[in-house]
């Protein structure tokens, strides 16, 4: 159980993007990265152009920072059931840990779930926008040939 404590504070207590955040703001990232994921699931063929390198860039930086996490880069603090002791903080420091080898493979698995998720779902939002550039190209193509035909018809009909 403190394993779980030490590598949820790894997660929420690093700063996250170069910048030391609280721990709502880590939760907050984690679950906007997951809003992200399902909001690249649903995204529409005729926004994909637009927003796509916001999602992949947005949250290969999570990803690249879930890394860093997952080998140990930053230090980790034990939260009581209280919370962070701010008081014995102080007065002791922060205490340093490293995360078990148990405590890594679960960081490892967590991100590779959502490295799978990514691909899924970028995966899925990309085949949406090419269905529907063949749709558009389709289309284009059926008004060319009847452009094309009815001016033969009516090149024809004057002639005859």
């Amino acid at each position: 159980m403190q394993g779980l404590k030490i590598l949820l504070m790894v997660c929420f207590l690093s700063p996250v993007y170069g910048a030391e955040r609280s721990v709502e703001d880590s939760l907050d990232i984690t679950s906007t990265v997951y809003k992200q994921l399902i909001e690249l699931k649903k995204l529409k063929p005729k926004e994909y152009v637009f927003k796509i390198d916001d999602f992949r860039s947005s949250i290969e930086k999570f990803i690249e920072h879930k890394k860093q996490v997952c080998h140990g880069v930053f230090s980790s603090v034990v939260l009581n059931r209280k919370g962070l002791n701010i008081e014995a903080q102080k007065e002791n420091g922060p205490k340093k840990y490293k995360l078990s080898r148990e405590e890594r493979k679960l960081c490892y698995r967590e991100m590779k779930a959502i490295e799978i998720t990514l691909v899924n779902h970028m995966f899925i939002a990309r085949r949406k926008y090419l269905l529907y550039l063949h749709e558009n190209q389709v289309k284009d193509l059926e008004d060319s040939r009847e452009t094309i035909l009815k001016h033969l018809h009516k090149t024809f009909n004057r002639g005859l």
